[in-house]
């Protein structure tokens, strides 16, 4: 943990962020035994709650440290080993010299703790969304003079906000395919030598209009505008961010995996006054 720690305090939220919700794209529809050698999660869900639950706990770097291929595959080999050795705990020191009881009693603790200490959710989004329907909704206005945010509001922020991230995947599909022809122009003419000047930014936009949209949405993969949200939800914004959203050095500390991140209820990380992460979509639902 201390390891971990380290290397998340050097690193920026931003990056941290958009590693997590690459790799866990990865993770959907993947087979376990997967020919990749790309180092594993072996809880992706819960893993990367804690991960982002540690980060919370920590300031944001004045001079971060680039998140590596390297570092990252480190943090996931620390966030292995740190969940692996809740499995010794249910094995005896002394192999041996147990009774058939002791053996009992563990077969059935043991399971059921690594179960709920490891595994995330076992639900879709459409079965939460319904059971807040059925379980939520007709508490409204209770909800609303509690909390000042209704469920029904809710989900359709967490409707909108995933519609943004869509949008912006669907630019960069249909942009895709067509950037070849302008990003083999642009290192075949040499224009790729004119990126420290002063004018290289106005120069890109012009003669590369195709390339530079879709790496701007590259770089905005995961996050969401505050501004778009407010915007369309003036009034429940306020109350919204305050729900579920938090800002890096405003979470509790944490020092083992059992104990409970606070990413698990406020999964919006606020970047500044412009942006907020989405690291996982499926955990704005969860």
């Amino acid at each position: 943990m201390t390891e971990l720690q380290q290397l998340l305090t050097a690193s920026a939220t931003r990056e941290i962020a958009g590693m997590v919700h690459v790799t866990r794209k990865g993770y959907i529809g993947q087979p376990q035994g997967n020919n990749s050698r790309e180092p594993r999660l072996h809880s992706p869900a819960r893993q990367q709650a804690f991960l982002l639950g540690l980060l919370l706990a920590t300031e944001e770097p004045v001079k971060p440290v680039p998140m590596s291929k390297a570092i990252w595959e480190r943090c996931i080999h620390l966030l292995n080993e740190a969940f692996e050795t809740y499995a010794g705990l249910f094995m005896p020191e002394h192999p041996g010299h147990q009774s058939d009881e002791w053996w009992r009693t563990r077969e059935v603790a043991g399971p059921v703790f690594l179960h709920y200490f490891s595994t995330g959710l076992i639900a879709s989004v459409e079965q939460i969304c319904d059971r807040i329907r059925a379980y939520c909704v007709p508490f409204d206005a209770e909800l609303v003079q509690a909390t000042g945010l209704s469920a029904s509001d809710a989900l359709a922020m967490m409707d909108f906000i995933i519609d943004e991230l869509k949008q912006s995947l669907e630019v960069m599909a249909q942009l895709g395919p067509k950037q070849d022809e302008e990003k083999e122009r642009f290192f075949h003419t040499g224009d790729y030598r004119r990126r420290d000047d002063p004018d290289f930014s106005k120069f890109y936009r012009t003669h590369y209009p195709i390339l530079y949209n879709y790496q701007l949405n590259l770089l905005r993969v995961g996050l969401v505008s505050r501004a778009k949200v407010e915007a369309a939800f003036p009034t429940q914004a306020a109350a919204f961010w305050e729900r579920y959203a938090i800002k890096r050095g405003q979470g509790p500390a944490l020092q083992y995996p059992t104990e409970e991140s606070i990413f698990d209820t406020k999964p919006l990380l606020i970047l500044n006054e412009a942006d907020v992460s989405i690291p996982s979509t499926n955990s704005l639902f969860e």
